[in-house]
Protein backbone atom coordinates (compact mmCIF):
# COMPACT_ATOMS: atom_id res chain seq x y z
CA UNK A 1 0.00 0.00 0.00
CA UNK A 2 2.81 2.46 0.90
CA UNK A 3 4.47 1.51 -2.91
CA UNK A 4 1.02 2.18 -4.11
CA UNK A 5 0.60 5.58 -2.75
CA UNK A 6 3.92 6.63 -3.22
CA UNK A 7 3.60 5.86 -6.96
CA UNK A 8 -0.06 8.07 -7.05
CA UNK A 9 1.17 11.04 -5.72
CA UNK A 10 3.67 12.05 -7.91
CA UNK A 11 2.69 15.66 -7.95
CA UNK A 12 -0.54 17.08 -6.44
CA UNK A 13 -1.69 19.45 -4.14
CA UNK A 14 -2.08 19.69 -0.44
CA UNK A 15 -3.52 21.60 2.35
CA UNK A 16 -0.73 22.24 5.02
CA UNK A 17 -3.30 24.08 7.25
CA UNK A 18 -6.62 25.19 7.09
CA UNK A 19 -7.12 26.77 10.16
CA UNK A 20 -10.25 28.57 11.45
CA UNK A 21 -10.34 30.38 14.66
CA UNK A 22 -12.81 32.22 17.04
CA UNK A 23 -12.20 34.26 19.97
CA UNK A 24 -14.17 35.78 22.32
CA UNK A 25 -12.51 38.61 24.74
CA UNK A 26 -13.90 40.45 27.31
CA UNK A 27 -13.14 42.80 30.01
CA UNK A 28 -12.10 40.22 32.47
CA UNK A 29 -12.85 36.99 30.27
CA UNK A 30 -11.72 35.27 26.97
CA UNK A 31 -12.78 32.19 25.02
CA UNK A 32 -10.66 30.35 21.92
CA UNK A 33 -11.61 27.62 19.85
CA UNK A 34 -9.69 26.88 16.92
CA UNK A 35 -10.33 24.01 14.31
CA UNK A 36 -7.82 22.35 11.88
CA UNK A 37 -9.44 21.10 8.36
CA UNK A 38 -7.24 19.14 6.45
CA UNK A 39 -7.54 16.49 3.82
CA UNK A 40 -6.92 14.09 6.73
CA UNK A 41 -9.67 15.14 8.86
CA UNK A 42 -10.89 17.97 10.90
CA UNK A 43 -9.24 18.20 14.26
CA UNK A 44 -9.37 20.52 17.82
CA UNK A 45 -6.63 22.79 18.57
CA UNK A 46 -7.42 24.77 20.86
CA UNK A 47 -10.15 25.34 23.22
CA UNK A 48 -9.34 27.56 26.08
CA UNK A 49 -11.15 29.41 28.78
CA UNK A 50 -9.67 32.29 30.67
CA UNK A 51 -10.48 34.55 33.48
CA UNK A 52 -8.47 37.31 34.60
CA UNK A 53 -8.64 38.45 38.38
CA UNK A 54 -10.23 42.21 38.14
CA UNK A 55 -9.72 42.49 42.05
CA UNK A 56 -6.68 44.28 42.39
CA UNK A 57 -7.05 46.74 39.26
CA UNK A 58 -3.40 45.70 37.77
CA UNK A 59 -4.99 42.52 36.52
CA UNK A 60 -2.22 40.68 37.83
CA UNK A 61 -3.42 37.07 37.80
CA UNK A 62 -5.02 34.41 34.83
CA UNK A 63 -6.40 31.26 35.25
CA UNK A 64 -6.79 29.10 31.67
CA UNK A 65 -8.15 25.44 31.40
CA UNK A 66 -9.06 23.52 28.33
CA UNK A 67 -6.56 21.84 26.10
CA UNK A 68 -4.20 24.80 25.22
CA UNK A 69 -0.51 25.12 24.89
CA UNK A 70 2.16 23.73 27.19
CA UNK A 71 3.60 26.82 28.84
CA UNK A 72 7.49 26.09 28.18
CA UNK A 73 9.98 28.21 26.44
CA UNK A 74 9.87 30.53 23.54
CA UNK A 75 8.89 28.39 20.07
CA UNK A 76 6.51 25.73 22.08
CA UNK A 77 4.00 28.78 22.46
CA UNK A 78 4.93 30.73 19.55
CA UNK A 79 1.74 31.12 16.85
CA UNK A 80 2.42 29.34 13.12
CA UNK A 81 1.17 32.88 11.90
CA UNK A 82 4.40 34.31 13.79
CA UNK A 83 7.34 31.80 13.42
CA UNK A 84 9.99 32.35 11.29
CA UNK A 85 10.30 28.76 9.80
CA UNK A 86 7.33 26.80 8.01
CA UNK A 87 7.91 24.19 10.79
CA UNK A 88 9.04 24.29 14.40
CA UNK A 89 12.35 22.68 15.28
CA UNK A 90 12.97 19.11 15.76
CA UNK A 91 13.75 19.04 19.15
CA UNK A 92 9.71 21.03 20.12
CA UNK A 93 8.34 18.46 18.08
CA UNK A 94 9.83 15.62 19.50
CA UNK A 95 9.81 17.28 23.77
CA UNK A 96 6.53 18.87 22.49
CA UNK A 97 4.57 17.71 19.75
CA UNK A 98 1.30 19.29 18.90
CA UNK A 99 2.45 21.61 21.63
CA UNK A 100 -1.14 21.37 23.31
CA UNK A 101 -2.77 19.30 26.69
CA UNK A 102 -5.62 19.30 28.35
CA UNK A 103 -4.98 20.99 31.44
CA UNK A 104 -5.48 24.26 33.58
CA UNK A 105 -2.23 27.48 34.01
CA UNK A 106 -2.24 30.47 36.54
CA UNK A 107 -0.09 33.07 34.59
CA UNK A 108 1.27 35.93 36.25
CA UNK A 109 1.88 39.38 34.79
CA UNK A 110 4.08 42.45 36.57
CA UNK A 111 6.33 44.90 34.91
CA UNK A 112 8.92 43.10 33.47
CA UNK A 113 8.16 39.76 34.72
CA UNK A 114 5.84 37.16 33.81
CA UNK A 115 5.40 33.18 35.25
CA UNK A 116 3.26 30.34 34.69
CA UNK A 117 2.84 27.56 36.28
CA UNK A 118 0.61 24.68 34.73
CA UNK A 119 -0.86 20.93 35.37
CA UNK A 120 -1.93 18.82 32.29
CA UNK A 121 -2.65 15.29 31.68
CA UNK A 122 0.83 14.83 29.95
CA UNK A 123 0.82 12.51 26.57
CA UNK A 124 -0.40 16.00 24.52
CA UNK A 125 -2.80 15.54 21.89
CA UNK A 126 -0.05 14.41 19.22
CA UNK A 127 1.95 12.21 21.01
CA UNK A 128 2.39 8.57 19.35
CA UNK A 129 0.91 5.54 21.03
CA UNK A 130 -1.80 7.51 23.18
CA UNK A 131 -3.01 10.14 20.99
CA UNK A 132 -5.03 13.06 23.54
CA UNK A 133 -5.85 10.13 25.82
CA UNK A 134 -4.44 10.28 29.23
CA UNK A 135 -3.60 6.35 30.06
CA UNK A 136 -3.07 6.94 33.72
CA UNK A 137 -3.86 9.02 36.63
CA UNK A 138 -0.59 10.65 36.88
CA UNK A 139 -0.12 14.48 36.11
CA UNK A 140 2.43 16.34 34.42
CA UNK A 141 3.33 20.11 35.54
CA UNK A 142 5.01 23.30 33.60
CA UNK A 143 6.12 25.92 35.00
CA UNK A 144 7.82 29.63 33.35
CA UNK A 145 9.25 32.26 34.58
CA UNK A 146 10.64 35.09 32.39
CA UNK A 147 11.31 38.69 31.41
CA UNK A 148 10.42 41.00 29.16
CA UNK A 149 12.07 44.32 28.54
CA UNK A 150 10.35 44.96 24.80
CA UNK A 151 13.81 45.13 23.75
CA UNK A 152 14.94 41.98 25.59
CA UNK A 153 13.49 38.90 26.72
CA UNK A 154 14.46 35.48 28.66
CA UNK A 155 12.85 33.20 30.55
CA UNK A 156 13.89 29.95 32.36
CA UNK A 157 11.14 26.83 32.03
CA UNK A 158 10.71 23.09 33.69
CA UNK A 159 8.55 20.20 33.71
CA UNK A 160 8.07 17.07 35.25
CA UNK A 161 6.65 14.02 35.58
CA UNK A 162 5.32 10.94 34.63
CA UNK A 163 4.14 8.25 31.42
CA UNK A 164 2.86 5.06 31.57
CA UNK A 165 3.75 2.44 29.16
CA UNK A 166 2.42 -1.16 28.52
CA UNK A 167 5.14 -4.25 28.52
CA UNK A 168 2.67 -6.06 26.52
CA UNK A 169 -0.66 -7.07 25.57
CA UNK A 170 -1.53 -8.26 29.18
CA UNK A 171 1.40 -7.96 31.80
CA UNK A 172 1.32 -4.73 33.53
CA UNK A 173 3.63 -1.22 32.44
CA UNK A 174 5.57 0.46 33.91
CA UNK A 175 6.22 4.41 34.62
CA UNK A 176 9.07 6.63 32.82
CA UNK A 177 10.04 9.75 33.87
CA UNK A 178 9.41 12.40 31.75
CA UNK A 179 11.08 15.94 32.49
CA UNK A 180 12.16 19.17 30.30
CA UNK A 181 14.65 22.01 31.11
CA UNK A 182 15.00 24.98 28.22
CA UNK A 183 16.22 28.36 28.77
CA UNK A 184 15.57 31.47 26.11
CA UNK A 185 16.53 34.63 24.86
CA UNK A 186 15.56 37.30 22.41
CA UNK A 187 17.02 40.66 21.59
CA UNK A 188 15.73 42.95 18.68
CA UNK A 189 17.77 45.50 17.80
CA UNK A 190 17.29 48.75 14.67
CA UNK A 191 20.15 47.96 12.77
CA UNK A 192 18.78 49.33 9.74
CA UNK A 193 16.98 52.25 8.62
CA UNK A 194 14.37 49.87 7.86
CA UNK A 195 12.29 46.98 9.65
CA UNK A 196 14.31 45.27 12.64
CA UNK A 197 17.19 42.70 13.61
CA UNK A 198 16.28 40.12 16.17
CA UNK A 199 18.57 37.49 17.99
CA UNK A 200 16.94 34.17 19.15
CA UNK A 201 18.18 31.56 21.51
CA UNK A 202 17.08 28.75 22.95
CA UNK A 203 18.13 25.51 24.74
CA UNK A 204 16.20 22.52 25.61
CA UNK A 205 17.02 19.36 27.54
CA UNK A 206 15.64 16.39 28.55
CA UNK A 207 14.17 12.96 29.12
CA UNK A 208 11.11 11.16 27.45
CA UNK A 209 9.55 8.38 26.02
CA UNK A 210 7.82 7.34 23.06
Amino acid sequence: SRYLTAMLEKNGFSVRRGRLKAEYQGTVARYMLQIDASPSGVGLRDAEASFTEPWTGKRYLTVTLGQTKWPFGYETVQSSSEREFPERTRVVRAFFNGERDRGLKLAFKGGPVRATLGVFDGNGTSNRGFIGVDNDTEKDVYGRLAVDFKWFAAGLSGSGGLTYKPTDASGPGRHYERTRLGLDAQLWLDLLPFGSTAIKAEFIAGRTYH
